[in-house]
């Protein structure tokens, strides 16, 4: 859980970043943070970017550390720009309708500085987006090349904005080669075309990770929130223009910025709070700068042990870890066993007799073995939870009509016990919060589906013996027997399940309960229709007389032409049924099937507002439609 709360506290902290991120005026001195490392802590170091106007003219300018608030005394600081390889910068420029004429001149312009400001051995990219991104140049050092691709850039009339599309786009045209990473962008306004969310390019760019370093251009369509989050996000920062002749001053400065890395190291005081909060000043003549950034205390880290070191990771090899999962699920079953068997209550022959005997008083005193022990507080608990919330009843005829000789307290407290440990089991396995949340709804609703199955089986078994149980029955009446002696004989010739509920019938007699009612007891727990007809007839039958072998006769030879129709009629919609399964089962295998050949074309139906509006109508529909065949094809005999 501790993974779980670091995962959720990153995921809030980018929230933050998003929703308090604020766009920086042309001129503003800032500071980005490229890279902090406690791996020699006490000793911290910091990597920075300064804007132009922070760098003095001999590149050493003054820094201030603050760890939580208190003044560092000793804080060094040297320019890396030596020391910095090749970097890979991605141009990524807006040639929407709105920069036609003057502001693509100018972006043009500036786009060129920028690369003649860049250093001889860093690569760059040019990426041009409006309604779609379409890259000009691949990553190249050949600043003639790139002056061409900048060059060719050109704006159309009706041309749309798709900033995020563009975005994702330049991430992906990073290559793996150990550089450190860029993506500059100059866009006039806010994103409107494109099919990828803002949270989808965030995505992409952290994940290549890659600062952004936007230029805003004012215009009627202005927007610098997503560009302000998503540079801040990622590492990098917005400028905001209102001048086109701004735009050559702003890209020199970047490509200073890029240039001119600096790293500032400082001797950590070990203070004992689980953050370190870090403020860093940075000081150029009367131009100041600032900026707050936390990492983990390492020593709060390491005097906690989590969770990451107590389970081992888990294997790469497929078979390594479903090894790995089967023992963690064999020793939560074990585990769960013995608790079961630990918490659950002795049956005697007096508990045989209640599990025939339940009644509807509330209350555990009715489902479980109440006492002052920890299981029978347990069970009580489980039990007054059930009564409260109406499951008692619910969950008791359930019980009785699939057969299992379970109370109510104990099928709910092995169901809320698989549940967690399916639960747990995934979460350890995995680490993946939505799988643990659609395994638990499935552990939740398998056992039920497995009841609910289990039940219309039993009853489609005792309809099928029905018949030849009936007929047993006439013929002892005929052979002189009564009609509690035919029962009798039935439960030891009969299979289950009717062998179990006669005997029921039998039991329930003998302690005093009316033949009639029994029957009626026995027909309401199987809900079965023909069953009922069959008490109804005995019941008429024993209150005006006749001879009862010969209505059983007549009730046996109805229900067997009943089920023959029925068996007709299953036949003749066979075909029906069969096309309503596959045709609500066949976009699943579909969209299965293109995950597993072509992962990048089926992602984009879930990365889109619209695209994911209309899978949840498809899905709706598939409901509507499933259900619909599901009745077209049912029959009621």
């Amino acid at each position: 859980m501790i993974v779980v709360g670091r995962r959720i506290s990153r995921i809030l902290a980018i929230c933050a970043l998003i929703v308090l991120a604020a766009p920086l005026s042309v001129g503003a001195a800032g500071i980005v943070v490229q890279d902090v490392s406690t791996n020699d802590y006490p000793e911290v170091s910091l990597e920075l970017a300064l804007t132009a106007d922070l760098i003095p003219a001999d590149g050493n300018p003054r820094f201030t550390i603050l760890e939580n608030g208190i003044d560092v005394p000793d804080v060094r600081a040297h320019v890396l720009t030596e020391d910095r390889g090749p970097v890979d910068v991605v141009l990524l420029l807006d040639v929407s309708g709105s920069m036609k004429g003057g502001p693509l001149k100018a972006a043009k312009t500036a786009a060129r500085s920028f690369v003649a400001a860049m250093h001889p051995d860093d690569r760059i990219a040019v990426v041009a987006f409006s309604s779609e991104p379409r890259v000009l140049s691949g990553f190249t050092s050949d600043a003639t090349a790139l002056t061409r691709a900048i060059d060719a850039l050109e704006a159309k009339a009706g041309q749309e904005t798709a900033l995020y599309d563009g975005l994702i786009r330049a991430a992906r045209t990073f290559e793996d080669n150990g550089r450190d990473r860029y993506i500059t962008v100059l866009s006039d306004g806010g994103d409107m075309t494109s099919i990828n969310t803002l949270d989808a390019a965030s995505a992409a760019v952290n994940e290549a990770r890659a600062p952004v370093y936007a230029v805003a251009l004012e215009s009627p369509d202005y927007d610098p929130k997503p560009l302000g989050a998503l540079a801040t996000s990622s590492g990098g920062r917005l400028a905001s223009v209102q001048d086109v002749d701004s735009l050559t001053p702003i890209f020199e400065d970047i490509a200073k910025e890029l240039r001119s890395l600096y790293s500032v190291s400082f001797t950590s005081s070990r203070p004992s709070t689980k953050d370190l909060e870090i403020e860093i000043l940075a000081k150029n003549g009367d131009v100041a700068g600032s900026l707050t950034t936390a990492v983990e205390n390492p020593l709060y880290t390491e005097s906690r042990l989590g969770i990451e070191d107590v389970v081992p990771p888990v294997p790469e090899s497929p078979f390594a870890a479903f090894i790995v999962g089967a023992l963690v699920l064999g020793a939560v079953g074990a585990s769960s066993w013995a608790l079961g068997s630990m918490l659950a209550p002795k049956r005697g022959a007096l508990d045989q007799l209640r599990y025939y005997e339940q009644h509807d008083g509330k209350g555990s005193a009715a489902e479980g073995a109440p006492g002052d022990s920890s299981r029978g507080r347990v069970i009580d608990a489980i039990g007054y939870v059930a009564d409260r919330r109406g499951y008692t009843g619910t969950f008791r005829t359930s019980l009785e009509r699939a057969g299992l000789p379970l109370r109510v307290n104990e099928y709910i407290f092995f169901h809320l016990l698989f549940t967690l440990a399916i639960a747990g089991f995934v979460l350890v396995l995995t680490g993946n919060l939505f799988a643990v949340l659609i395994v638990t709804i499935l552990a939740v609703a398998g056992p039920l589906v497995a009841l609910q199955t289990r039940i219309g089986r039993r009853r489609a078994a005792f309809e099928e013996q029905l018949p030849d149980v009936l007929s047993l029955v006439a013929g002892s009446l005929r052979a002189g027997w009564g009609i509690q002696q035919a029962i009798s004989l039935v439960v030891q010739e009969v299979a289950e399940p009717s062998a179990t509920e006669f005997r029921r019938v039998e039991s329930e007699t003998r302690f005093g309960l009316p033949f009639e009612d029994a029957l009626l007891r026995m027909a309401d727990r199987l809900d079965s229709h023909d069953f009922r007809w069959t008490v109804a007839a005995i019941t008429i039958q024993r209150e005006v007389g006749g001879n009862l072998a010969e209505v059983l006769d007549i009730v046996v030879n109805t229900i067997r032409q009943r089920a023959e129709l029925r068996r007709h009629v299953r036949a003749l919609s066979a075909e029906s049924r069969f096309s309503a399964i596959a045709l609500s089962v066949m976009p699943f295998f579909a969209i299965a099937a293109l995950s597993l050949v072509a992962p990048t074309y089926i992602s984009v139906l879930f990365t889109s507002s619209l695209t994911l509006f209309v899978l949840g109508v498809g899905v709706l529909l598939l409901i509507i439609g499933t259900i619909w065949m599901i009745r077209l094809t049912k029959v009621e005999i």
